[in-house]
């Protein structure tokens, strides 16, 4: 099957072992996968590192154990196909930018699910081990894909 964007918010969100969390990032789907995104999950079509969106560098300082959360809010009720979906987002870790992408976090959805619209849904999560970082300081791709006919 063909996929297209699914329209919605995505959120990064920094959760503490002691359950506080931080927001690091919001922002449309449009603005993180401009164009459309990756269809079928085609990491060829996303635009190289330099032509996407730069994330100034957050002032939350993460620690190992700390959980990166990529969560989405799409704008209506919708399937997502999340094996078409990408992600890459930027930590500064020592002063050095690292991008961690889809396969770097732990148990993403790996099936397809229904999403309801303006009720958030944590797609998957990655789990501080580089010591103390930041989020941003480089380019960030987010973009989730619906399954079309």
């Amino acid at each position: 099957m063909a996929s297209v964007q699914e329209p919605g918010l995505v959120r990064i969100v920094a959760h503490k072992p002691t359950g506080e969390e931080t927001e690091l990032y919001s922002g449309t789907v449009s603005v993180v996968a401009p164009g459309g995104g990756s269809p079928d999950g085609a990491g060829s079509s996303t635009p190289k590192i330099n032509e996407r969106l730069h994330v100034p560098v957050h002032p939350a300082i993460l620690r190992n154990d700390d959980i990166i959360y990529i969560e989405f809010t799409a704008d209506g009720a919708d399937g997502i196909d999340v094996s078409d979906s990408l992600w890459a987002i930027p930590l500064t870790v020592r002063g050095s930018v690292k991008h961690i992408a889809r396969g770097d976090f732990a148990n993403p959805a790996a099936a397809d699910y229904t999403t309801v619209a303006a009720i958030p849904t944590r797609v998957a999560g990655y789990k501080i081990v580089e010591g103390p970082c930041q989020f941003g300081g480089g380019s960030i791709y987010v973009d989730f894909q619906d399954d079309t006919a």
